[in-house]
This record gives C-alpha cells, sequence and structure tokens, in this order.
C-alpha cells in the first residue's frame, strides 16, 4: 500500500469513528431517563423533558393561600428541558408534572378527598368513560377526578381512558379548563393521569399541557360569540370529536411518550403510610437547578 493510499485508509477510518462517536451521543440522547426519590420512580422521554426538578411540598392550610385552595405535603417532580435551556427556573406549567400524596394527607382537604372517592368509585365500578365525553358547563357528575384542586371549570374531556399497570391503576383523558364561556386554542388543552397504588396508599398525578394541532393558534374575538348555551354546547361537542380523532402525532409532546411515563411509574422502597421517609436519591441526577419554591399554584396556567 502506497503513502497516497494509506492516507485515505486513515482518512476514511477517521470519519467513521467520528460518525460512531455521534451516533452513540444521539443514541444518549434519545434514550429515556429515569428518576426515583422516597421510593417513587418513573422514567420519561426525552420529548417530554431533559432534566427534573424535586419538591417535597409541606401542606397547606386555608390561612396560607390567598387565592386558590390549600393543598396536602406531596412528592412534585417537575419536568423541563425540552425546550431550549434558559438562565431561569423552570416555571410549574411548562412541563409535565408528577404529584404524589400519601392517601392519608389527603383528609381535612376537602377538595382533595372529594376527588379520591370520585376515583375510588370509578375504578370499583369500571363505568363506561365514554359518558364523560361530553360537554359539561356547569359542575356535574360529569367532571372526572382531578387533583391539583382546579381553581376553574371542566368544560370538557377527551380520550378517556383506564390504565392499569403493575403499579398503579387509574383514569387518563385530555381536558381544558375555562372560567367563562370561550372557545379553545390549540395550546389550551391537558393531559392528566390520575390514579392510586395498587395497595391504595398513594395517589399520583401526572398533569402536562399539550398543543392539539387541529385547534387554532390563537382565538379570534369573533370564535367566542356563542349565542346561547346549546351553541356553547355544540361547539365542545365537535371539540371533545376532534380531540377523539386527533392522531397522535396531531398532538405535542407526544401523547403515547406521556403514556409511556405514567406506565413506568414504580413505588419500589416507598415508604408505606405511618412509617418514615426512606432517605432520599435521585437517579442519575439531572439538574444543578435549584427545585421549584415550595408554594405552587393549584391551577393549571
Amino acid at each position: 500500500m502506497n503513502v497516497r493510499s494509506r492516507a485515505i485508509l486513515v482518512s476514511i477510518l477517521t470519519l467513521l469513528f467520528a460518525l460512531m462517536a455521534l451516533g452513540g451521543q444521539a443514541l444518549a440522547q434519545d434514550a429515556p431517563s429515569t428518576v426515583s426519590f422516597n421510593g417513587v420512580g418513573f422514567s420519561f422521554d426525552p420529548s417530554l423533558g431533559t432534566g427534573v426538578n424535586i419538591s417535597s411540598v409541606p401542606g397547606q392550610s386555608s390561612a396560607q393561600v390567598k387565592v386558590g385552595v390549600a393543598a396536602p405535603a406531596h412528592t412534585l417532580f417537575a419536568l423541563y428541558g425540552s425546550r431550549q435551556e434558559t438562565a431561569k427556573t423552570p416555571r410549574l406549567g411548562s412541563g409535565p408534572v408528577v404529584r404524589v400524596y400519601r392517601v392519608s394527607d389527603l383528609a381535612g382537604y376537602a377538595e382533595y378527598s372529594n376527588a379520591l372517592s370520585s376515583l375510588q368509585d370509578l375504578l370499583s365500578q369500571r363505568s363506561d368513560l365514554t359518558t364523560y365525553m361530553a360537554p359539561s358547563t356547569t359542575a356535574s357528575d360529569l367532571a372526572l377526578p382531578y387533583l391539583p384542586a382546579a381553581e376553574a371549570g371542566q368544560p370538557l374531556r377527551a380520550r378517556a381512558g383506564y390504565v392499569d399497570t403493575a403499579e398503579v391503576q387509574g383514569v387518563s383523558y385530555l381536558t381544558g379548563f375555562r372560567q367563562d364561556v370561550s372557545a379553545f386554542a390549540a395550546k389550551d388543552f391537558w393531559y392528566t393521569f390520575q390514579g392510586l397504588s395498587l395497595d391504595g396508599q398513594w395517589y399520583i398525578s401526572v398533569v402536562t399541557p399539550v398543543k392539539a394541532s387541529m385547534f387554532p393558534k390563537k382565538v379570534k374575538a369573533k370564535d367566542n360569540n356563542f349565542k346561547n348555551a346549546d351553541a356553547y354546547n355544540t361547539y365542545l361537542t365537535d371539540a371533545i370529536s376532534k380531540l377523539n380523532a386527533g392522531e397522535d402525532s396531531a398532538f405535542t409532546p407526544p401523547l403515547t411518550a406521556i403514556d409511556s411515563l405514567v406506565q413506568s411509574i414504580t413505588f419500589e422502597g416507598a415508604a408505606p403510610v405511618g412509617s418514615p421517609a426512606p432517605s432520599a436519591s435521585v437517579e442519575p441526577v439531572t439538574s444543578s437547578e435549584p427545585a421549584p419554591s415550595a408554594g405552587e399554584s393549584a391551577a393549571p396556567s
């Protein structure tokens, strides 16, 4: 082999090694991340976030809350980083948030106890969830369980279904919140999973904003000119149909990625009710940023 041929071979090998290295980095970036804290763990896809902030949120009293509903003690996992990183601490509501409550801690908080009872009844009776996928412009039996306690009405629900894994059981669905009679933009929807650990000791809430591309980016003033309640109910019925018929690719983040997070939830080593909590551990360490403050808004924003 002459010098020129040897140089070409070396260049080709160098390029191949570089491509292999880049490929390895790409695979690492695409791999799910896993987090575990006090025995509660789950995995999440990079489309949902690249890091997580964890807070042990203390219970609140009504006197401590000026706006909204007092919340019981819980552990909060706030995912972030699916968009370009900034120097600011991520705001709750910008990505998926997983909240884990001890069922025993919900006592004394009416809204939370009511959601627990509603979920327990739903899971024991396994009612047809199609019934709930209808408009409800006022508080009614059609509202599905939702924690943290919302500060607005739940006029619609879509893509509702039961979820059963080796660790949890519950319901997942898409919803939107309104304090008035108005139309929905693409960014106005929320995916939620509301569930219980199989031993009944833990209540799990997964909430994340979802963009639905079948809705407009912005709502125009004329789109909110509903002549009467029947006209708004017709609009909501059509909105529910659009959400139910949408392909997974029509939503951001992908609904399958959120479903996978829910499917991965585990309680290995979690302290049973009445026992002291085990020492904290996080795997892997995904962020050096400060965790969100202990006080948090209870409603979607």
